[in-house]
């Protein structure tokens, strides 16, 4: 298999069962691919409802196949102030490359586009490194950690781009 052939890659909008079943098991291996706890921030619970999670209108989904094997996937959430969070983007082993995450990340960042959010962000794990040099190769910038209570775990860092400017925004809000 010759894994710089990137013309026989296709990307699949998750919307079938069988798609979310195959969601499913992308987003465990990701999770034991980093010896992420399965309890941390309700995984288990977003794992089970994953079908409603990544779903239109709050979420979408995308698995990213070469050569009909899968090879990897990116769930993109609608947040608030009009900014798109990436979640789960993985790329399984046998085909880690960083041209196939570039690939899943410009699919997030365009949806986002297309649904009018002024930015993208990522919240990277501490151990997450190849991530993090992706993200910033594609215009990411480390934000200020964010705040968190005394009873919450802190996030790990957090890596944003501006999708479209205020007055961009503003133009496209009037006409």
């Amino acid at each position: 298999m010759h894994f710089s052939d990137f013309k026989s890659t296709s990307i699949t909008l998750v919307k079938s069962e069988f798609d979310y079943d195959r969601l499913k098991l992308l987003f465990l291996e990701f999770a034991t691919s980093i010896d992420f706890d399965l309890n941390y921030k309700n995984f288990l619970q977003e794992l089970a409802s994953v079908s409603e999670v990544y779903a239109p209108p709050s979420g979408i989904a995308f698995i990213l196949s070469h050569h009909n094997n899968t090879v990897g996937c990116v769930g993109i959430l609608k947040g608030s102030n009009l900014t798109a969070q990436v979640k789960r983007l993985y790329v399984r082993n046998i085909f880690r490359n960083n041209e196939y995450a570039r690939q899943l990340l410009s699919v997030a960042t365009d949806w986002a586009v297309q649904m009018g959010m002024r930015r993208i962000r990522f919240t990277a794990s501490d151990i997450m490194y190849s991530a993090v040099r992706i993200f910033e190769s594609n215009g990411f910038q480390q934000m200020a950690p964010a705040p968190y209570s005394i009873d919450s775990e802190p996030a790990g860092p957090v890596f944003e781009r501006t999708l479209i400017s205020s007055s961009e925004y503003l133009k496209r809000v009037a006409s």
